[in-house]
């Protein structure tokens, strides 16, 4: 818990949350703005590799071996959100990366469009913007995604490996999560091209080679 802040005294159906690197200025700006499109929104502190407790933390879950630390780390900051989610009353989860640029509107959107889509209801979980800049889950979903990785060990991004892009062979995990729901826009949420443009996770992949 001590990684997040600004969470909601009160639980509604929707739990959004931003993993935003708060000590970048840039980053942390962004999460300014977006709450103030979705004020409930809550700001998970990102892990990175430079935090003292990284490598217990990376110890826990099924990576394959040489999986590079920014991809780890964006991991890490995934599930903690994940299992944070689980344990609360929310019905549905909206995991936001801190370029994530959404839409005032966005939550009548979810509920007009979204979580009664026959698609979102067979797995869970859809994106919502560019690769997993925003993405909406429910418990099920969540769930699955928890059990793959205790299966199939994390090779991947969580963008890739959840959506099952870039797979080959037959040992592959499920699919959890749909690239778009049909009759739906690919994207309803942006990002902001500055903060994109320079990846954390890119960032510290190359800095811990």
């Amino acid at each position: 818990m001590e990684r997040f802040s600004f969470l909601p005294s009160q639980e509604s159906e929707y739990f959004f949350c931003m993993i935003c690197l708060t000590e970048n200025k840039e980053r942390y700006k962004n999460f300014t703005l977006q709450k103030m499109n979705i004020p409930e929104l809550a700001l998970y502190d990102a892990i990175t590799p430079e935090v003292t407790d990284f490598d217990a933390q990376r110890s826990k879950i099924n990576f394959i071996s040489g999986l590079k630390k920014g991809t780890t780390a964006l991991w890490l900051s995934q599930i903690n959100i994940f299992e944070h989610f689980l344990k609360s009353n929310y019905k549905y989860l909206v995991v936001l990366e801190d370029d994530a640029v959404v839409p005032k509107n966005l939550k009548d959107m979810l509920d007009k469009n979204y979580i009664h889509h026959p698609e979102f209801l067979d797995l869970g979980g859809t994106r919502l913007g560019q690769y997993a800049s925003c993405n909406l889950y429910n418990k099920y979903c969540i769930t699955n995604i928890l059990d793959t990785i205790k299966t199939y060990p994390i090779n991947r991004g969580i963008d890739h490996y959840i959506s099952n892009i870039n797979c080959s062979g037959t040992d592959i995990p499920r699919l959890n999560v749909h690239g778009k729901l049909s009759n739906l826009p690919p994207r309803i949420t942006q990002v902001n091209p500055s903060i994109s443009n320079n990846s954390m996770r890119i960032y510290y992949d190359k800095k811990y080679k």
